[in-house]
């Protein structure tokens, strides 16, 4: 920034020193570059601009137009707005305002008034981010668009998420230089980097967000981008981390980010969840479009499942899904190990989990594992249903009032986890029928249960207690398998 005002004041002495004459160069597709002609021959023209010497071979030049230095600063001011650079413009069109001719300097007048108005009605209308990321206290620097470096972090949040790489890099490298030390703004940077495909400058910027210890690691710039986001967004990474150390692995797919030990995958093995996501959207009809995914959705296979439950303390389960609050959005991981029911079953259910989240949040615990399991293929979801009929004949299923108040744990053995997902999911499958065979609907019914209690919720959203014990019985002892399930 200090680079530029200085070269922007250079030259601007240089129009001093030249008089009333500068020079307006127009090329063949239209576009103008203005400054000062230094050099030119029958092969090339050498114009000096704010951002520096410009060769512009003659082929390309449609007329030069050797103007006043007001009408070259009112050029000059325009082109700096067009590329962002509002500070530079005001200054030049001030500069310009001053001009002896009363017409060069009442449209410099007009068009700095635009640009302060556009700008102020820009500061407005940006939505802040969906998640608030307050700059460190002792943030030393000046804004390049904002009133203040936080309005500046926010709007860089925001070309981030409107992919506006160009604009976000300029405003984050301007913030890492008023928080040096500040690893999510490295990694930001690292964001805006990759987005405008500057490979170099992001695996600098994600190395620095990570620290010392990945300074020259040679991973591949996604890899290191994904450890990255899960480090600023609190995952505290060690040596022995998934992802992290010489065992591990990278796969990926345009959803998808699968790190896993196994020395070598078959192509299924990235089209497995694209396909379970794409299962998971059509059994509960939502449209992608409807998800907020930033980034790839991380996924992490385990060796065995004496590894995951060392690693994530979880015990009786195919694998598990969480959200984390990264800078630029939720981060969605799934965490899971191989066994011969993880890409009919886990999978899917999984990856419902993150999709509920996303249209379906503040779900009771029953009906999210409902809902999840209600994703899954039918010969699975049967063997669940048994457990059910089972418990009903052995008159220790819980009473549904009580489930759906969440009375009901989801049990330390086997049996009794069959059980609570079995009635979490025919419970769910109830409130489907009942709502007009629309998932949506009744994902909004279990909402309503969930703030309101059963006793409130049900009647509030149309639903008969009678009728749903009624749908779940039904559910509960159907043993029909659908015909392309057989």
């Amino acid at each position: 920034m200090r680079a530029r005002t200085l070269l922007l004041a250079t030259l601007l002495a240089l129009l001093q020193g030249a008089g009333a004459r500068a020079d307006v160069v127009t090329l063949t597709n239209g576009r103008t570059v203005s400054g000062t002609i230094v050099s030119e021959d029958e092969q090339q023209v050498v114009v000096k601009t704010p951002d520096g010497r410009v060769t512009l071979p003659r082929r390309l030049i449609e007329s030069i137009a050797r103007q006043g230095k007001g009408e070259t600063l009112l050029a000059m001011a325009r082109e700096r707005a067009n590329a962002g650079a509002h500070e530079d413009a005001e200054r030049l069109y001030e500069q310009a305002a001053a001009d002896p001719d009363p017409a060069v300097a009442r449209r410099a007048r007009e068009e700095l008034a635009a640009v302060r108005a556009r700008r102020e009605q820009a500061r407005a209308h940006t939505p802040a981010p969906s998640t608030p990321m307050p700059l460190p206290p002792e943030a030393q620097g000046e804004p390049l668009e904002g009133q203040t470096l936080q309005d500046d972090l926010d709007r860089a949040r925001h070309a981030l998420e409107k992919g506006d790489a160009a604009r976000a890099r300029r405003l984050l490298e301007n913030l890492v230089a008023a928080s040096p030390e500040d690893a999510a703004l490295r990694y930001l940077l690292g964001r805006a980097c990759e987005l405008a495909r500057a490979d170099g400058p992001a695996r600098e910027a994600y190395q620095a967000a990570l620290g010392p210890a990945f300074r020259r690691d040679g991973r591949p710039t996604a890899w290191l981008g994904e450890l990255a986001r899960r480090s600023v967004a609190g995952d505290a990474l060690t040596p022995d981390s998934p992802g992290v150390g010489p065992a591990w692995r990278r796969a990926e797919s345009p959803r998808f980010a699968i790190y896993h030990p196994f020395d070598r995958v078959e192509p299924w093995f990235t089209e497995e969840p694209e396909a379970a996501l794409r299962d998971v959207l059509e059994r509960l009809k939502v449209q992608e479009r409807e998800l907020k995914l930033s980034g790839r959705i991380q996924v992490v296979i385990y060796g065995t499942a004496d590894d995951y439950q060392r690693a994530e303390h979880m015990t009786l389960a195919g694998g598990h899904a969480q959200e984390l609050r990264a800078p630029d959005g939720r981060l969605k991981m799934i965490r899971t190990y191989p066994e011969r029911t993880l890409y009919r079953r886990t999978y899917r259910h999984e990856v419902a989990h993150v999709v509920l989240a996303d249209i379906a949040p503040g779900l009771p615990g029953w009906a999210n594992e409902g809902a999840a399991t209600f994703t899954e293929p039918l010969r699975s979801r049967a063997v669940l249903r048994q457990a059910v009929v089972g418990r009903q004949r052995a008159g220790q299923l819980p009473e549904l009032l009580a489930f759906m108040r969440g009375e009901v744990p989801r049990g330390a053995t086997l049996e009794d986890v069959r059980a609570y997902y079995g009635q979490a999911a025919v419970l769910f499958e109830a409130l489907v029928q009942l709502c007009d065979d629309s998932p949506r609907k009744a994902l909004n019914a279990c909402r309503r249960i969930g703030r309101e209690g059963p006793e409130r919720g049900l009647p509030s959203a149309g639903l008969s207690r009678t009728e749903l014990q009624q749908a779940f019985d039904r559910i509960a002892a159907d043993r029909s398998v659908p015909p392309d399930e057989q």
